[in-house]
């Protein structure tokens, strides 16, 4: 309430009944984490204070018609007397300025807003745990940038639209995005690497060696994740298998030398023995029996370096996909940390430690 002083007529309080309304510039570098202070300043233009004095009866504002907000918490009003002295004029001109401090609540916000996007981030970060044969990696992290790019548009819709502020929520939004983004990308290469054995390709030295120390640091063995990712129908021992590959190309050298009996048995010995009808050597020098032996070789070298081919595109298959796996969790362990440090620095600590609102 002021008090106005007519210097030629005696003391008389007036209090106009008025509503007023006014503008507020309003700093959303903290949104929606941020305070607000709007001055209203009563002053007169006209008299100075030789002729209209205003005076502040009481520090304080009655906040008995207080309409209660939703979306601010009134924090204090301060009433001030202020007296300015012009170079124009040596006259005092002075003004009651109100100081209305308010902060908005966050809880809105907090379930609307900050809390999804929290979700989406760990949903983001679940794309690294899906097998590359699911088909559905790319498939979330698109989906969870699409969500994100729908809570941006949310945000701009409660924000004034200026540009001289950058939000904090925008800030976050922004972050997320990029990484989610970034994990799109890498989950390419992911994929890339898992199928790299379809190409018959060998694992460069320097990848090998950049997988082993990741391995490492995520704590991996990667002698279990070679029999995770085996063929599951390949129960033999390798070694048994090259014994047995070598075992045969014995036989079919003393089959092709010397006609010696085979060591696989009377079956062997009995199905030599009896000649095909109708095989005859194109020289006319060899036996059918020569012939038939030169071709029984021949198919038997072709089966086994079949054979031989086909464990090794597996073994090569199976090495690509170990280094996928152990890109895949550290790229995960990666995306997680700096997902969990921007959301504790931008969500807490900033907003804890942000500088007071200026008087």
């Amino acid at each position: 309430m002021l008090l106005l002083t007519p210097l030629s007529l005696s003391l008389s309080c007036r209090p106009p009944p008025a509503r007023l309304k006014s503008t507020c510039k309003i700093d959303i570098t903290y949104f929606p984490w941020d305070d607000q202070k709007c001055r209203l300043k009563f002053g007169s233009w006209t008299y100075d204070g030789f002729q209209l004095d205003l005076v502040n009866r009481s520090t304080f504002v009655d906040l008995s018609n207080y309409i209660f907000s939703g979306e601010w918490e009134l924090i204090s009003v301060k009433v001030k007397r202020n007296v300015v002295f012009y170079p124009c004029c040596p006259e005092p001109f002075p003004d009651v300025t109100f100081t209305i401090h308010i902060q908005r609540r966050v809880l809105y916000y907090m379930f609307n807003i900050i809390l999804p996007c929290i979700w989406l981030s760990i949903l983001s970060l679940l794309g690294f745990w899906l097998p590359p044969d699911s088909g559905e990696k790319i498939t979330l992290g698109i989906t969870v940038l699409l969500a994100f790019s729908v809570f941006m548009l949310l945000v701009a819709e409660n924000m004034p639209a200026t540009s001289e502020f950058v939000p904090l929520i925008g800030i976050y939004l922004t972050v997320v995005m990029g990484l989610t983004s970034l994990s799109i990308v890498l989950t390419v290469v992911v994929l890339q690497l898992h199928h790299g054995g379809q190409l018959k390709r060998q694992i460069p030295t320097w990848l090998m060696s950049s997988v082993r120390v990741m391995a490492k640091i995520v704590f991996m063995d990667l002698s279990a994740a070679n029999r995770k990712n085996a063929p599951k129908a390949e129960y033999c021992d390798l070694d048994e298998t090259s014994r047995a590959n070598s075992y045969a190309m014995e036989n079919i050298e003393r089959l092709t030398r010397g006609r010696g009996p085979l060591c696989n048995g009377q079956v062997m010995r009995q199905l030599l023995s009896t000649e095909p009808p109708g095989l005859v050597t194109s020289t006319g020098t060899g036996t059918p029996r020569d012939l038939f032996c030169d071709r029984l070789a021949y198919h038997l070298q072709l089966l086994i370096t079949k054979h031989q081919l086909e464990e090794t595109r597996i073994s090569d298959e199976g090495e690509w996909k170990v280094v996928a796996q152990v890109v895949d969790r550290f790229l995960f362990w990666v995306f997680a940390i700096l997902t969990l440090l921007s959301s504790i620095v931008i969500l807490i600590v900033v907003p804890v430690f942000k500088p007071a609102a200026s008087d």
